[in-house]
This record gives C-alpha cells, sequence and structure tokens, in this order.
C-alpha cells in the first residue's frame, strides 16, 4: 500500500511539474517582450483570452499532455487546481520578478559603484509611480537594468530622495561591508596582476628600555603582523574609515540645507506663524541677504501661491509651477 501510493505521489509530482515548466516558459516568453499577458476573460477558445493562454493553446496543437490538461482542466471553474488561471499567473510573475531583482542587486554589489535614475511615470490606470533604473559597470561595460516600481509620495526632491532610501534599506549598502571584504579586494588585485606580493621591507627592530619601563621588566613583545594585515590595519581600514565619515558629513550639511529651505515645499500647507518663524530662521542664517521685510514677502508669496491651487497639475511639483 505504501509502495502504490508513493508512486501515485510521484506521478502526481511530475505531471504537475511539467504544467509549470511549459508555463513559465511562457510567462518568461511575453516578459521579455513586453506583451501583456492577460485578455478580457479566462475561458480558453475564447478570442480575447490574452496572449497567455494563447500562446499555450498554441503549443497544446503539438504536445498532447498539454492539450490533454486544458481539454481537462482549464474550463472546470475555480477550486480546481490547474495552473493556469491569472492568480498562478500573477505569483508567478511576482517570484521571478524578486528573483531578478535579487539578481540585480547581486550584480550591483560586485560592480560596487552604480548610479540610479528616478522619474514618474503613468501606468494603464493613470496613476503616478515613480522608476527606479540602477546603472553600474559589468565586465568594463556599462550596464542598464530597470529594478522596480515604487508608490508616489510626491513629485518633490526630498519625496523621491526618501522613497529611494527606503528601497536601498532593503538591499545592503556596499559601504556597510567594505571594511569586512578586504581580502575580496586583496584576491582580485592579486588575480589582475599575477605574480605580485607584498615586498618585504628590512627594519631594524626596536627594543625596549628596561630602565624606562620598568614594570613588565621587557617581558612585552612587539606585535608581529603579516604584510597583509599590516596593509589592511594602516592603509585599507582608515581609508574606508574616513570615506564614511565624510560622506556622512555630506548628508549631515544637506540634511541641514533641508531644514532652513523645506519651508518652500511646505507654503500651502503652513499657518502664518510658522512662516514668520521659517522666514526668521533663514534672516539668521543669512543675515547679509535677507532683511526682516523677507517675513511678509513669503506670506504674501504663500497666499499667491494658494490662489492658484486648483489650478497646479499633477505632473510637476509645485516649485516649478509657482
Amino acid at each position: 500500500m505504501d509502495i502504490e501510493l508513493t508512486k501515485q505521489v510521484e506521478h502526481l509530482e511530475q505531471y504537475w511539474r511539467s504544467v509549470l515548466k511549459q508555463v513559465i516558459s511562457v510567462i518568461h516568453f511575453i516578459a521579455e517582450r513586453g506583451f501583456a499577458f492577460r485578455g478580457d476573460n479566462e475561458l480558453v477558445g475564447s478570442p480575447r483570452y490574452g496572449n497567455f493562454l494563447g500562446i499555450l493553446e498554441l503549443i497544446a496543437q503539438y504536445d498532447d499532455f498539454l492539450a490533454q490538461h486544458i481539454k481537462t482542466e482549464v474550463n472546470r471553474g475555480k477550486g480546481h487546481t490547474k495552473y493556469l488561471s491569472s492568480t498562478i499567473l500573477e505569483e508567478v510573475i511576482s517570484i521571478m520578478g524578486e528573483h531578478l531583482l535579487r539578481e540585480i542587486i547581486s550584480r550591483v554589489k560586485k560592480s560596487k559603484y552604480f548610479s540610479v535614475s528616478l522619474d514618474y511615470t503613468l501606468d494603464a490606470a493613470h496613476v503616478d509611480q515613480l522608476t527606479l533604473v540602477l546603472r553600474y559597470m559589468e565586465k568594463d561595460s556599462p550596464v542598464e537594468r530597470f529594478a522596480t516600481f515604487m508608490a508616489n509620495k510626491g513629485h518633490g526632491a526630498e519625496d523621491m530622495f526618501n522613497a529611494l532610501m527606503e528601497f536601498l534599506k532593503t538591499m545592503t549598502w556596499p559601504m556597510e561591508t567594505a571594511r569586512d571584504s578586504f581580502h575580496t579586494y586583496e584576491k582580485g588585485e592579486q588575480l589582475s596582476q599575477s605574480g605580485s606580493a607584498y615586498k618585504a621591507i628590512e627594519s631594524r627592530q626596536k627594543c625596549r628600555n628596561v630602565r624606562l619601563n620598568s614594570l613588565d621588566y621587557g617581558h612585552a613583545e612587539e606585535v608581529q603582523l603579516s604584510p597583509s594585515e599590516k596593509y589592511r590595519t594602516q592603509t585599507f581600514l582608515p581609508i574606508i574609515d574616513q570615506f564614511i565619515y565624510f560622506l556622512g558629513q555630506r548628508l549631515e550639511a544637506y540634511k541641514q540645507i533641508l531644514s532652513k529651505f523645506s519651508v518652500f515645499r511646505h507654503l500651502q500647507r503652513l499657518s502664518s506663524d510658522e512662516l514668520c518663524n521659517s522666514a526668521e530662521q533663514l534672516i539668521r542664517s543669512y543675515p547679509d541677504d535677507l532683511d526682516i521685510t523677507f517675513k511678509e514677502e513669503l506670506c504674501q508669496f504663500a497666499t499667491f501661491g494658494n490662489i492658484f491651487t486648483d489650478e497646479e497639475p499633477t505632473d510637476i511639483s509645485t516649485e516649478l509651477f509657482l
């Protein structure tokens, strides 16, 4: 009995595995060419069921296995396993998309340096969404990859920056692991320059003066580092630490500038008192460029912007519109 049950399980497993292989191949074919997957319905035999079922039906004309599966399973309705429904289609697309994104991120990490391109585009429902494209070097050639769509959180630079940072949190930032990647860099350099090695430098060993260091009686030994470890601790790590430190300083400077000038992004939402307080902060920061009348000018400008609130388009920022 157990043997027969095991054979039945293996047969069913092989059956559905064969179905999924053909389904995934068709999804890959359609996605690679940017075609639409679905049509107006999911009924086999209908001329308006879309590319996904249409290609499967075309393959079934030359594949008896798939033809029999479609004949017996597809039009049975909901509640029956067939792996050809829109639900399975969307799940497979999601899994393939996550796998592809992980592969792109892994290649970006290997490249070490990359740039991003952010822009807004409309989907089929005319809803704004943020498009992220990554550019990096791969085998001495520039590569550009679409990464993901992100929800629209505003058209301002700050909104786009926040959306980008939320995405980057899902991937390990390259500089966070750079300090632990010394051996990777070292190995890559040795492979690129065959025969290269650390040169030993002869130097006179310093001896401790027992009379000047009477407490240890001269028994403390000098730490002996290998050439690799010496380069890592004296050159590699200091460079990486300084790089991270100065990047942090630059980010802090940007945050200070944002705290001073963010008032211009919220003119329509701030009250008169809040506008005056922000104006006074700018006057204190730039006394040679702004005088006391700047407070009144800022309030008048905010009132002017509120007049055209209903006319403001959705595809550009408030600052650019005004």
